[in-house]
């Protein structure tokens, strides 16, 4: 996303019709704002096809928005700085991602790109399987979401460690084969949809050279949150 040019939306100007439009750093803001529930945002694609594909399946009336061709990290820095989200691919069936302002500087600047490391004291944990309408809903789905995206994901928990301040949730992956860049784009995605900035949430990944760990996980926590199509927990590296 950061290197790609991305096709973002903007008010209709007869004049404009049928050109391309580029827009670089130093230009004033062009782009069509839409207010969330988390403030104002701007809609963008990845390509011409998806833009075309959101604004047929968003049925949205001919002569309302063109289309300014913008690199994404001039993009991301832009609407970080101003403090406002983007929504990108829109109706798309590729799915839609939506971003909040301080992401897009770390994204600008390379911080969010960092892998971030797993909790150091992850193994001494004591974690507890809690009910699931206990859940935070939208980690849960963001989490849930991410995961059928791939097939190295083949299970998932969320779990609880029980602290003086509080639960601090875990949401715990089974991944095959290993990959520390999936779990870190899970990572990404989970502490974008906690609704509490304030809630504790950690993203760890089951080592596959512990095979007994990971079938007792499913022998201790058989509620998973997320089981991969055909997937079977009594085989769970197969």
């Amino acid at each position: 996303m950061l290197e790609t040019e991305l096709h973002v939306l903007m008010p209709y100007h007869p004049e404009m019709d049928g050109a391309e439009m580029q827009v670089g750093n130093g230009s004033e803001f062009p782009f069509s704002l839409f207010e969330g529930e988390k403030g104002s945002y701007v809609v963008a694609f990845s390509c011409g096809e998806r833009a075309e594909e959101g604004l047929r399946k968003g049925e949205v009336p001919p002569n309302t928005f063109l289309t300014a061709l913008v690199n994404g990290r001039d993009l991301c820095a832009m609407l970080g700085a101003m403090n406002f989200g983007l929504l990108l691919n829109k109706s798309c069936r590729t799915g839609e991602l939506q971003v909040n302002g301080e992401f897009l500087r770390d994204l600008a600047d390379g911080t969010a790109l960092q892998a971030s490391p797993e909790p150091a004291e992850r193994r001494t944990f004591t974690l507890y399987a809690i009910d699931p309408a206990d859940y935070p809903t939208a980690v849960v789905q963001a989490a849930f979401e991410k995961m059928r995206q791939h097939s190295a994901f083949r299970a998932g928990w969320l779990l609880a460690q029980e602290t003086e301040a509080g639960p601090v949730y875990c949401v715990t992956a089974l991944i095959n084969p290993a990959s520390e860049q999936l779990r870190h784009e899970l990572n990404l995605v989970v502490q974008l949809a906690r609704d509490d900035k304030a809630l504790e949430v950690n993203v760890t990944a089951l080592e596959l050279d512990e095979p007994e760990n990971v079938a007792g996980a499913f022998r201790q926590f058989p509620e998973t949150f997320y089981l991969a199509p055909g997937f079977d927990p009594q085989k769970p590296l197969e």
